[in-house]
């Protein structure tokens, strides 16, 4: 399941500035394959953030920060596809500071939804034969 719908844009994003920046050949039409480009450069975005504490891509139903997260930084990438860049593009500001956020959520500095804890680093257990008994000894 994705992170973010294209109609998650609605009212974020006026249908026709969406529609040109989906459009690079000028029919009027959204071409195929881009909308699913800005997608996934969204979801790595996220996810890159919170793999090592989190598995990743998430599973349903998806934190309402992450939701939050795609239509940011969506809404940010077709600004840049219309050539927006900088101050020009009104999602920046918006985009760095939830970049920041889910940074501090991969960390483990922030939770992921209230009441959670990162997963953690990945247990390791070694064991060797005991010189007390016949059984194993277990080390964490």
């Amino acid at each position: 399941m994705s992170y973010i719908l294209k109609s998650d844009l609605d009212g974020k994003i006026p249908a026709q500035l969406l529609l040109q920046a989906l459009d690079d050949n000028g029919d009027g039409m959204a071409d195929e394959g881009v909308w699913d480009k800005i997608v996934l450069d969204v979801e790595s975005a996220i996810n890159s953030r919170l793999e090592g504490n989190y598995a990743i891509p998430l599973a349903e139903p998806i934190p309402a920060i992450i939701s939050e997260a795609a239509k940011i930084l969506a809404s940010e990438a077709v600004y840049l596809r219309r050539g927006l860049t900088g101050d020009q593009n009104p999602w920046l500001k918006q985009a760095d500071a939830m970049r920041k956020r889910l940074e501090e959520i991969g960390s483990g500095d922030k939770p992921l939804k209230p009441g959670t804890d990162p997963q953690g680093q990945a247990g390791v257990v070694i064991t060797e034969t005991s010189r007390l008994n016949t059984g194993n000894l277990m080390m964490i």
